[in-house]
C-alpha cells in the first residue's frame, strides 16, 4: 500500500511541476529549478514503478475473499502501469534528444545519465525529435491523469470493501488484531 500512495504523491507532484513550468519564462531560473525538480520526480517515479512491478511479479496475491475485477478494472489497471512507466521514459528520451544537452541532476545531489542518441544528429534534427517526444510526453500525461481518474472513481464505486484495501486506516481490525 505504500507503494501506491508513494506513486500517487508523486504523480500529483509531476502533474503539478508540469503544468506550471510551461506557464513560466523559458530560461529563468525558477523554470530550471522547476524543470530539474520535475525531471527529478519523472526518474523517482520510474524507479518506484519498478519496483512496484518487481515486488507485485514476486508476491502474487491471493483472491481469497476479495471479488473478481472486472475487465474494466484490469484493463484500466494495465494502462496505469504502462503510463507509469511509458511517461517517465518518454520523458528522458525527450531530455536526452534536446539540443539543448543540459544535465539531469537528481535532486541536486547525483547525474541522471541521458539516453543514448546517435552521435551524428544536427542540433535541428535533435530539435525535431524532441518537439515530437514533447507532444508524446503532453499528451500521455493527459491520458495518464484520465486513467488515474477512472481509478480512483472505480475504488470510490468499489465501496468500502475496496476502499478499505486502499485508504489506511479505513480497513476494519479484528479482535484478534
Amino acid at each position: 500500500m505504500a507503494f501506491h500512495w508513494a506513486s500517487f504523491a508523486l504523480v500529483l507532484l509531476l502533474i503539478a511541476s508540469g503544468v506550471l513550468m510551461t506557464r513560466l519564462t523559458p530560461g529563468s531560473a525558477d523554470g530550471f529549478m522547476l524543470y530539474q525538480l520535475h525531471k527529478s520526480l519523472g526518474v523517482a517515479l520510474l524507479l518506484l514503478t519498478t519496483a512496484r512491478i518487481v515486488r507485485r511479479s514476486a508476491l502474487r496475491r491471493s483472491a481469497d475473499g476479495m471479488q473478481a475485477p472486472t475487465a474494466l478494472a484490469q484493463a484500466v489497471h494495465v494502462a496505469l502501469y504502462i503510463a507509469l512507466v511509458a511517461v517517465p521514459i518518454i520523458g528522458w528520451g525527450l531530455v536526452s534528444a534536446s539540443p539543448f544537452a543540459i544535465p539531469t541532476t537528481l535532486f541536486g545531489w547525483v547525474t541522471w545519465p541521458h539516453l543514448p542518441m546517435p552521435t551524428d544528429l544536427d542540433p535541428a534534427s535533435r530539435a525535431r525529435i524532441a518537439e515530437a517526444l514533447s507532444r508524446a510526453h503532453a499528451v500521455l500525461a493527459y491520458a495518464f491523469v484520465t486513467l488515474v481518474l477512472l481509478h480512483a472513481i472505480a475504488a470510490i464505486r468499489g465501496g468500502r470493501p475496496t476502499l478499505a484495501r486502499m485508504v489506511p486506516g479505513l480497513r476494519r481490525r479484528s479482535p484478534s488484531e
